[in-house]
């Protein structure tokens, strides 16, 4: 059985140069060079989102096509672990605080809570149609999971895992991304090609970025406006600055759990 491997690249000084030592790989980054290869358990099918623990210094990898997430210790540069039987996994949240990963079990349309002392499966709650990205927001002490074929955000509570309520927000929900300097959860909505700012405390939506402005962003650096507010920081704002503000387009409403 094939065997797939992360590669691990050291970031050079400007001193030093982008010079390879014996024996290694140029990256094509400048200023990084691999260090090695390391070999991963499991075949070479589908793997998806990775989140990265600073403080223990392990890498979660979602194997989606062995249903399982492997855990890389960056150290030892060695596996540190498996967690298997989360069907068909895809995102992954970590929570420190609370000593917890949260992975979306996409065949079975669930959110998972993890021990990260023991890497087992210690609690669950269910989520709408094929669960994607995850994100933890530890100022509300909850977890939001896009359901990529349903129609917005399921919100989770941290550390009971019952449901707190349901986010609209159109269609093809893609990943879910916390910003820890802002307090705001970020959606890739598909279906209209926006990128939605969330309050996780007020629950509900404050600000969208046009198609018009991520086609702009797209051309590259120097064509087009700076980005938003909004995609820099909300701390402090009333609502997500160049992002439209809620009820100058189509509306985003709160459904299920309490009412912001």
């Amino acid at each position: 059985m094939a065997a797939f491997g992360v590669a691990l690249v050291l970031f050079l000084s400007a001193c030093g140069g982008p010079k390879a030592a014996s024996g290694t790989e140029k990256a094509s980054v400048s200023g990084y060079r691999t260090v090695r290869d390391v070999r991963l358990p499991g075949d070479t099918s589908r793997w998806d989102y990775e989140v990265y623990d600073p403080a223990s210094r392990r890498l979660y990898i979602a194997h989606l096509g062995a249903s399982q997430i492997v855990v890389f210790d960056t150290a030892g540069q060695r596996v540190a672990g498996t967690i298997d039987g989360v069907a068909d996994v895809h995102g992954l949240a970590l929570a420190p605080d609370l000593g917890r990963l949260f992975a979306s079990a996409t065949g079975q349309n669930r959110l998972v809570t993890i021990d990260l002392a023991t890497l087992k499966v210690v609690g669950g709650a269910p989520t709408g149609s094929y669960p994607d990205g995850v994100a933890y927001a530890p100022e509300a002490g909850a977890v939001f999971v896009s359901n990529e074929h349903g129609s917005g955000d399921m919100i989770v509570d941290a550390r009971t895992s019952k449901s707190l309520g349901h986010i609209e927000l159109g269609r093809d929900i893609g990943n879910s991304k916390h910003d820890p300097a802002s307090g705001v959860v970020y959606e890739a909505v598909g279906s209209t090609n926006e990128l939605v700012a969330i309050d996780p405390t007020g629950r509900k939506v404050v600000g969208q970025a046009p198609p018009r402005w991520l086609r702009r962003s797209a051309r590259g650096p120097g064509r087009g406006r700076r980005p938003p507010p909004a995609l820099r920081g909300l701390r402090g704002q009333r609502h997500a600055g160049g992002l439209r503000p809620r009820g100058q387009a189509r509306d985003a409403a709160f459904r299920g759990g309490e009412q912001p």
